[in-house]
């Protein structure tokens, strides 16, 4: 049940994102999450002295413009993943098409599915599932109809997903959400088990954090986190409560997010059990229950013409 520590690196300034982004390597990370807020950065300056062949990178793709400066300068990296997402305002099936032939001969995860946002607007776990197997179902169609085998495409997949604060049904909808996708790849007869896999990475809720109780915001951190890693995800984003403050995030606050994941696969041992709630009456029935609901919820979004009909859009409101 291993799981990959991650650390969100802000760029604002070039320089200060490089040595912010090597001091969290230093601190342990082992998995660091990109997203600028300038257009025209400088990539190069950002990842220098990144070493990618021992960590996990990922990319918030914000426009096509940047995909493409980023693409040239990392041709020859490995661990790359970019998070290109459907429903973002650069959104295009040209554009799609275009990153999606660079990656059919060898593949990249950059279908991004952005359960994260969709959670922070308010929706509920039910919602949450439903909307991301909505959009990786639209993923899996464009990339088969661009000429991909469903084991190529599934392999282009990844899912951005939020972690509330209940802390049974969290674990409940990360299970569910890897059921379903697990039944929608079987609708497609892959060849290889592998494609039944659903690439998670979990990020920490801010809506709960409080700038005056940062002692209680460890608490929440923690059990969010556990809710995750013990639903086997494949990466855990702790992001620091006053990330989005008006000062930014702290060094003591990024600190103690990078040390949970630590603390809890070092010294809590979370990453040597597959799926330890397996046969808890309760978080199996949870399972099932948000499971049948999200399901039906898929159905009836892709009656309506998918997630991003209008009326699939009316549906998650």
């Amino acid at each position: 049940n291993s799981f990959n520590n991650g650390a969100y690196v802000l760029v604002n300034s070039e320089v200060e994102s490089n040595k912010s982004a090597l001091a969290k390597l230093n601190s342990g990370a082992n998995l660091l999450v990109f997203k600028s807020t300038k257009k025209d950065t400088n990539w190069a300056v950002v990842i220098k002295g990144v070493e990618f062949q021992y960590i996990q990178v990922q990319f918030d793709i914000q426009s096509m413009e940047e995909f493409q400066a980023l693409h040239k300068l990392l041709l020859k990296e490995p661990n790359i993943q970019y998070n290109f997402d459907i429903h973002s305002n650069d959104w295009s099936k040209e554009n799609f098409i275009l990153i999606a032939e660079q990656f059919k001969s060898s593949q990249v995860r950059f279908c991004a599915v952005n359960g994260f946002k969709i959670q922070q607007t308010g929706a509920n776990a039910m919602q949450e599932i439903a909307f991301s197997l909505s959009t990786s179902k639209t993923y899996l169609d464009l990339l088969i109809e661009a000429g991909f085998t469903i084991d190529q495409a599934s392999a282009c997949i990844t899912f951005n997903i939020g972690i509330g604060s209940n802390y049974f049904i969290e674990t409940a909808k990360f299970r569910a959400l890897k059921a379903g996708w697990a039944k929608i790849i079987r609708q497609y007869n892959p060849e290889h088990n592998c494609s039944y896999n659903c690439h998670i990475t979990a990020v920490t809720t801010h809506l709960n954090k409080s700038l005056s109780d940062p002692h209680t915001n460890l608490l929440r951190q923690s059990t969010e986190a556990m809710s995750a890693i013990n639903a086997g995800v494949d990466n855990v984003v702790i992001l620091p409560y006053d990330l989005y403050s008006e000062n930014g995030a702290s060094i003591q606050a990024e600190r103690m997010a990078l040390n949970i994941s630590t603390i809890l696969a070092e010294e809590s041992y979370l990453n040597k059990v597959i799926d330890p709630l397996a046969g808890s009456y309760s978080v199996e029935n949870l399972t099932h229950f948000l499971g049948k609901k999200s399901w039906d919820l898929l159905l009836n979004i892709l009656s309506k013409g998918g997630i991003l009909s209008e009326n699939g859009i009316k549906l998650m409101n």
